[in-house]
This record gives structure tokens, sequence and C-alpha cells, in this order.
């Protein structure tokens, strides 16, 4: 689990009993990978000659809130403050050592909240002050990218990685992307929402993006490569430049992003790397050679990079959609609504929850909707190649 912490002192020798306390809740609770800069400030509550010097820890650990609460007051005694519960003791003072949790999350990355007497997450007061705010979004600079999020299934995963706590940075070739930056950070006022234009169709999109990260201090802990394009078309139909669009968006770009912010993440120890492939992976069928012929690499490339990244502690998933109501098919909506009813099209919001869930569980794979495509992908590897051929010659598909 992750926990968000605000620890202060105002007074003896301020920033080194911060930094005891962080030391000894490495070695009695968790993980601490990384913690803000010192932050100066007034006491707030009461009235004091002595300011405070605070500061924010990120913590990891397998304990559970009320066991972090405990071990954190304990610390707080060994390094000479009066226990908190002490109702002799009032609730704003001069202190030695004061530690909060302040958010916290679980595995799957959903924020944990909870309300009782004795602890309350996310803190209650934590937004009203600025000691606590500017530290904790120094640490909370790990951001979820998604590419391919000015509409459908983008957005969604955009939202929801929102809700779960990720600051954002999305990307799209589309303008159209600063208004759900903006829509999204409305919604999430605490977090930071990029939203950057660009065109992931050229082979040094991957570069650029990787490099405007480096560039702006943005650690991507989760990278959700989404941005496609779609159409059943014969194969020498197609112009040049959309062969080479297609390919690039669904091979070239993704498979450098996994490649940059892998070894990233490799280095870290922790990261989740979403990939959008597609059923059509395994339709090797007339109309579907560019669009299922390029997601089929994509899913053989994830699959083999899941394995390859486990043992470090990157998940690495390959969500394969059908049909997602996102208006991209040439559908009409009376089709669309039996289509959902009948459970073969789903809606944007279930496809990016069920994806994320699969990431987060650290699944190799997952197919949405399951039952009918994993039947249908099956009767189609059947089907002859010659027959096939016949379908073709005959004009139905």
């Amino acid at each position: 689990m992750t926990y968000f912490l605000s620890l202060g002192s105002n007074l003896g020798e301020r920033e080194q009993t911060l930094e005891r306390a962080v030391e000894m809740m490495e070695q009695q609770i968790g993980h601490v990978p990384c913690r803000s800069s010192f932050y100066y400030s007034e006491p707030w509550g009461f009235a004091s000659e002595h300011p405070f010097c605070n500061l924010c820890c990120r913590l990891e650990t397998k304990m559970q809130p009320m066991e972090v609460l405990t071990a954190t007051q304990a610390i707080e005694q060994q390094l000479g403050r009066n226990h908190k519960s002490d109702p002799n003791v009032p609730d704003y003072q001069d202190r030695i050592i004061d530690i909060d949790i302040i958010r916290a999350f679980d595995n799957e990355h959903n924020e944990i909240y909870t309300t009782g007497t004795t602890l309350t997450l996310p803190h209650p007061l934590w937004r009203e002050r600025e000691f606590v705010k500017v530290p904790l979004n120094e640490i909370m600079k790990t951001y979820a990218l998604v590419t391919g999020a000015s509409s459908g299934m983008g957005v969604e995963f955009a939202k929801q990685l929102a809700a779960r706590g990720y600051n954002l940075l999305i990307v799209s070739n589309e303008e159209a992307i600063h208004d759900r930056a903006k829509e999204i950070g409305a919604a999430s006022p605490t977090l930071s929402v990029i939203g950057l234009v660009m065109d992931l169709g050229k082979q040094t999109a991957a570069r650029e993006l990787f490099e405007y990260t480096q560039a702006h201090g943005i650690e991507v802990e989760v990278l959700v490569n989404n941005a496609g394009v779609y159409h059943d078309k014969d194969i020498l139909d197609d112009s040049e430049g959309f062969t080479s669009l297609i390919m690039n968006l669904h091979m070239y770009t993704p498979a450098m992003l996994c490649y940059l912010f892998g070894q990233e993440m490799r280095t870290r120890r922790k990261g989740y790397i979403l990939n959008v492939c597609s059923v059509t992976s395994k339709m090797a069928a007339q109309r579907l050679g560019t669009y299922g012929g390029t997601k089929a690499f994509l899913s053989h490339f994830t699959r083999a990079l899941h394995i390859e990244l486990r043992k470090y502690g990157v998940h690495v998933t390959n969500v394969s959609p059908g049909a997602v109501d996102t208006g991209l098919y040439s559908i009409s909506p009376a089709i669309t609504k039996i289509g959902k009813c009948l459970g073969i099209i789903v809606s944007p919001q279930t496809l990016a929850r069920r994806g994320l869930r699969a990431l987060f569980w650290g699944r190799s794979k997952t197919t949405i909707p399951t039952i009918f495509w994993q039947v249908l992908c099956f009767i189609i590897l059947l089907i002859p190649t010659c027959v096939l051929r016949l379908i073709r010659r005959l004009g139905w598909f």
C-alpha cells in the first residue's frame, strides 16, 4: 500500500529530527522511496514564536492504515513527543515531532476513504494547509501518460486514473486535448493535468514525448498506449500515407514508448504499462490485414514485455477490446443499443475500468467483452483459407 505522510517540527534541531523520523519509518514500517525538500511555515492553529520545519514523504508498506498510525505514533514517542491521545495535552502546541497520514492508496491505486475517531482519510484539513500542500505536490509528481486521450477510450482511461490519484499527461494530435485537460482538471483540482498536442504518427514522436517529460520533471508511473486509427479496407486500397500512419501509431510509437519509459520503470522497480490491442489481432482475414496485423505485433510485443519486466515490479498488460461504443464504427444507434444489451458492445467506461483493473492486478491480458469475442476468434481461426477465398469471391466480405 502507498501512504503520503506529513512531518513537522518546531523545537530543537528541526531538520535533523525530521530526517531521523524518516530513517525510523524506513527501519520500522516500510520503504520510503522519496521525500520532499524542507518547507518552513508559521504555526497553524496556535500562536508560537517557534516556526515549523515540514516535509512530506511517500511510504510503501504492507501495513493497513491503523497499523501505520500506531507505528508512526510509536516513532513520535521514541523521538520525545507526548502521545496525541493524552487528554492533558492540547491539540495544537509546540512539538518536537508531528507525523500525520495525509492520503492512502491500496495496491490497485484506489484511494482509501475512512472516517473514525482516531483516523480519517484523506486527512480532512490537508487542503487548507500550505505546509502540507506544497511539499506534498513536490513528491506526488508521478504521472499517468495516456495517448489518444481527446475522446473515446482515452478520455475514460484518463478520468479513471485521475480518480486513482494520478497526475495526468494526456496526448493527442487534436486541439481538443486542451479542453479535455481543463475538464478533468476542474473535476480533480488537487491534480496536475497537462494536455499536449503531438502527432504520434511520426517516427520521432516517442523520443520527443520522452524528452518532454524529462525536460518538465515528469515521472511517468503509468503508460497507456491507446492512440490508434481504424477502418476495414483492402491493404492495397489504402494510401501510402495511411499505411505509414497506422504502422507508426500501432507499432513503432507504442513500442518505443515502452522501451524508453520501461527502462525508467525497471530502474525504479515500479511501473505500469497498458497497451490497447484488439481482438482482431487473432483475425488474419481480408479487409483487416493492416489493422489486425499491426495489433498482432503489439499483442505479441506486450506479452514478451510482460514476462521480461515482471520480476522488476513492472506490470505490462494487453487489453484487447472487441466493439466499443466510441463512434469509431459506422453503426446505427439502434444496432449499437442492441449490441450493448447483448454484451457484444461495451461502453468506454467499462472498457477502461476493466483494463485498469487487469493492469493493477498484474494480469498479462484481458479481452473485453470476453465470451462472445473469444468464441468468435476461435471460430475464425478454424475457417480454412480456401473458405475465406470463397467468401471473398462471392462478395460477402
